[in-house]
């Protein structure tokens, strides 16, 4: 199974494969990680991925175009990847959820985090 996670902060999420069971998993080649960053798909030479609020509130939004651009190549390079973009506001994860995805072949996370 692969597991790839769009992220910001890959040191973040890493930290949580180099532990435990899924450390084991990926030493037997039962799990493979991979770590896609949003910078690495904008138009811009520094690499932004995010700008002030319209509105002018507090807070930062992040650009689309980065995300949709790294989920397109992904889906190319990947037809079967399957995207998951988990929210505060989303579906309870539930165990009939756990596994009905252990069987996909590619899990792809995006971290809402910044």
């Amino acid at each position: 199974m692969q597991f790839s996670y769009v992220t910001l902060f890959e040191g973040l999420i890493a930290s949580y494969f180099e532990d435990s069971i899924l450390k084991r998993a990926i030493a037997k080649g039962l799990l493979e990680i991979t770590f896609l960053n949003p910078r690495d798909y904008t138009k811009n030479k520094h690499g932004k991925v995010d700008d002030y609020q319209a509105s002018g509130g507090a807070g930062l939004v992040l650009f689309p175009q980065p995300l949709f651009d790294l989920l397109r190549s992904m889906k190319e390079k990947s037809p079967h990847a399957y995207i998951i973009f988990p929210t505060p506001a989303g579906k309870l994860f539930t165990q009939n959820d756990a596994k009905r995805l252990a069987h996909k072949e590619h899990l792809v996370f995006v971290s809402g985090r910044y």
